[in-house]
């Protein structure tokens, strides 16, 4: 009978351990489960040299929407991150060297507040996607203008010696710009800010506000 008793509490006992210890696994698993949705390679630059493209993480910000802005991309933690319709979690040096290391030949052309010029230098395409997007969105649909239809032709300005100098975080912006690594020669200097052109982002086609999504710049 003591044999018989001690035999049931020991099997008593070893189902409460198993099942703590399940319990315990689950709650690992779940939590698991949820930091997956994050990339682990959220705060870096993916670099493919085979298909000349780079990748970064950038969130969205509301706020241009409805309000007019020449930034399109800046990095997190910079002066003009708050100005910005993508905040990126990457450094506008670290987009630079990736697209150095892709074969990139940065113009470096621009001219200090120059108002009208207009950058040249290599074709950049950029692409945005997030969770639910229907593959690669081309960054002029991402845009809009509030006196015209807004024209996009990215070019690799370079700047860097500007960018190290200024470290406002520019890494691409919406008209040529002598601080930003990729800017857009369809627009010279200072035309957003003197109204020529009205960007700001496109909300029937990008994501909500603190959206994370994953920017590609494409060597053309």
């Amino acid at each position: 009978m003591k044999s018989s008793l001690l035999k049931k509490i020991l099997v008593v006992s070893l189902g409460a351990v198993m099942a703590f210890s399940l319990a315990a696994c689950g709650s690992s698993s779940s939590s698991s489960s949820s930091d997956s949705s994050t990339p682990k390679n959220v705060k870096t630059v993916t670099v493919n040299k085979a298909k000349k493209s780079i990748s970064f993480y950038a969130t969205v910000n509301g706020t241009y929407f409805t309000q007019v802005t020449r930034h399109y991309i800046v990095a997190k933690g910079k002066a003009n991150a708050d100005k910005s319709l993508l905040r990126a979690n990457v450094s506008e040096i670290k987009v630079y060297n990736a697209l150095k290391k892709i074969g990139g030949k940065p113009w470096d052309g621009m001219k200090v507040e120059q108002k009208g010029q207009k950058t040249e230098g290599q074709k950049v395409a950029v692409t945005l996607s997030w969770k639910g997007s229907d593959g690669e969105i081309p960054a002029a649909k991402t845009i809009k203008a509030s006196n015209g239809t807004p024209k996009v032709d990215f070019r690799f300005s370079g700047n860097l010696k500007y960018a190290k100098k200024y470290n406002v975080g520019c890494i691409a912006c919406l008209d040529s710009c002598y601080v930003g690594i990729v800017t857009n020669a369809a627009y010279g200097y200072g035309d957003v800010e003197n109204g020529t052109i009205k960007t700001m982002g496109n909300s029937r086609v990008l994501p909500k506000d603190g959206t994370l999504v994953k920017v590609t710049f494409t060597l053309k």
